[in-house]
């Protein structure tokens, strides 16, 4: 894994060469990093869409079984089981295995922002120069973001009384910079799990460096003092919010865009799976936005930039099959 995430790393720092700005660089990566998995996209959404139009096909049927069988649900399952071996529908849409090739390289994908995140901040630990510190922040900040590193966040709610208590909101802070410990704590878990094995900084090794990260942060936290005053001290200022909700709206529309496949309804609880499906487009949303919220900005333009193209992707599927299904039903009428 750590020798995929190094040559994504390389291919990264290759782009931030070219625009000389991480932000940007996150989106120019992310859309080729879609371009080299879209083969398989393509397969796994063909494969959805045939899935889901041969389920709605046979769902009369499975429905008139349910109520035939209610009082037998083993019964109801075994007739469904060979409708559906019938109709040649098996467990998962075709392509689906594709896709399960691409999760290596996803999680090698999400391991080359941990170990940006650890190395950029610690770099700038080490900055005293304020030429030099504004010149990291040009680089690692991206439109209202100051610090892609840290969260698009404006609140601080470890410093407001009565939330600071509360676990799942006591993490969603908008500090501009992180606590040493906090990138002491990245650095060391990312140098032992082998994805900064090759780092060096001024001839020591990562592990002694780490130690040394608390005293460099007083000149960057200075300058940002400076530069970014937010005015109450539990505003963090480091953004307003927009990429954790952006990252839920696109979220929203990815699951109303993605072929719905027909739920098989048990018997004994017929509306068990259609509550479970309006749950999950609740639930999946509510969470992008939190993971967002805790996780670096980073990580929300990679997965905003990758959900829209991947909306983009299944918007032209749709059309060109559309017309394809519509082509075939016009020559079947033309030949009767």
């Amino acid at each position: 894994m750590s020798y995929i995430s190094e040559f994504f790393g390389m291919i990264f720092n290759w782009i931030n060469g070219l625009t000389n700005n991480y932000g940007l660089s996150i989106i120019l990566f992310t859309i080729l990093f879609r371009l080299i998995l879209s083969p398989f996209d393509i397969r796994s959404r063909i494969g959805q869409r045939e899935y889901s139009a041969k389920m709605k096909k046979i769902q009369p049927e499975i429905d008139r079984i349910n109520q035939a069988y209610k009082n037998d649900p083993q019964k109801a399952r075994t007739r469904i089981m060979e409708i559906r071996k019938q109709a040649g529908i098996g467990f998962m849409p075709k392509g689906c295995g594709m896709m399960l090739l691409t999760y290596p390289i996803l999680l090698a994908f999400f391991a080359v922002f941990r170990n940006l995140a650890a190395t950029h901040l610690a770099e700038l630990s080490t900055l005293t120069d304020e030429a030099a510190i504004a010149d990291w922040f040009n680089t690692n900040s991206f439109l209202w973001v100051k610090n892609i590193w840290q969260p698009d966040v404006l609140v601080n709610f470890r410093e407001v009384w009565g939330l600071r208590t509360l676990w799942i909101i006591k993490d969603i802070n908008g500090d501009i910079l992180p606590q040493a410990s906090a990138i002491q704590a990245t650095l060391q878990s990312a140098f032992n799990n082998g994805l900064l094995a090759s780092f060096n900084s001024g001839g020591q090794d990562l592990p002694a460096f780490a130690e040394q990260v608390g005293t460099g942060l007083e000149a960057a936290r200075a300058f940002v003092s400076s530069h970014f005053a937010s005015g109450a001290a539990w505003l963090g200022g480091n953004g307003y919010y927009i990429f954790p909700i952006l990252a839920g709206v696109v979220q929203v529309f990815s699951l109303k865009m993605t072929p719905t496949q027909q739920p098989v309804a048990d018997p004994q609880s017929p509306d068990m799976t259609a509550g479970t499906g309006k749950f999950m487009k609740i639930f999946f949303p509510a969470l992008f936005v939190y993971f967002c919220l805790v996780s670096s900005t980073a990580l929300a333009i990679y997965w905003i930039t990758s959900s829209l193209c991947m909306l983009l992707l299944t918007f032209v599927i749709n059309k060109v099959l559309d017309a394809r299904d519509k082509k075939k039903e016009t020559t079947a009428v033309e030949g009767e």
